[in-house]
């Protein structure tokens, strides 16, 4: 499936009305940005022979975290609760599902879906920049004191070296090995003050 930028930024747009609707702060949006260009990375590199739904893909990365801004404050399970949120603005179950699923994704291994995607994709997130998957599961933990031999943490971190694996069969059986290699070692600068110039509660 193939989408011309201008289909891209159609959606793009759309899904920040729907983030408008529950007052998304710009921080999140700037994450949710971020899996989403990484997501389209990882579709690149396993189209056309995995079979992926682009604009559910762009769609369930934008609209991941609809509710974190306010789960914050209300310490409600943003997951589902952004999937009840999305079902209510009209999105469709495929991409409700990877809005549920984006932490603890139900899977099927060997069947690599916009869900898997999602999920590693926000695994590699932190802020607004790229790290390791182990960087960033560090930080998950601390910032929600779950421990590290924890059985949920081995069961997602399971799942996530799972998907990375399979992304990696697809890219080499599509001739992008070494893109892959070169993706799965990528990492960014953290920034010291994420969004310099920019607050936790500013809204897109």
């Amino acid at each position: 499936m193939s989408l011309t930028d201008t289909d891209n930024q159609d959606i793009i747009n759309e899904c920040k009305k729907m983030l408008r609707t529950t007052s998304t702060s710009l921080y999140v949006y700037s994450h949710s940005y971020k899996v989403m260009q990484l997501s389209l990375e990882i579709y690149d590199l396993i189209s056309p022979l995995c079979k992926v739904n682009k604009t559910n893909l762009i769609m369930g990365a934008l609209l991941h975290d609809i509710t974190k801004t306010r789960s914050l404050v209300t310490k409600e399970d943003h997951p589902l609760t952004g999937a009840c949120v999305a079902r209510e603005l009209g999105c469709s179950e495929a991409i409700c599902q990877i809005i549920a699923q984006h932490v603890n994704p139900i899977r099927v291994p060997g069947k690599l879906t916009e869900i898997d995607i999602v999920c590693y994709a926000d695994k590699r997130v932190k802020w607004d920049y790229i790290v390791t998957m182990q960087e960033r599961i560090d930080d998950v933990c601390i910032r929600y004191d779950i421990k590290k031999d924890s059985q949920f943490c081995s069961v997602c971190t399971r799942s996530y070296l799972q998907i990375e694996q399979e992304i990696g069969e697809y890219a080499k059986k599509n001739g992008q090995w070494d893109h892959f290699f070169e993706f799965i070692h990528r990492t960014e600068e953290g920034k010291v003050t994420p969004f310099i110039g920019m607050e936790k509660t500013d809204l897109i």
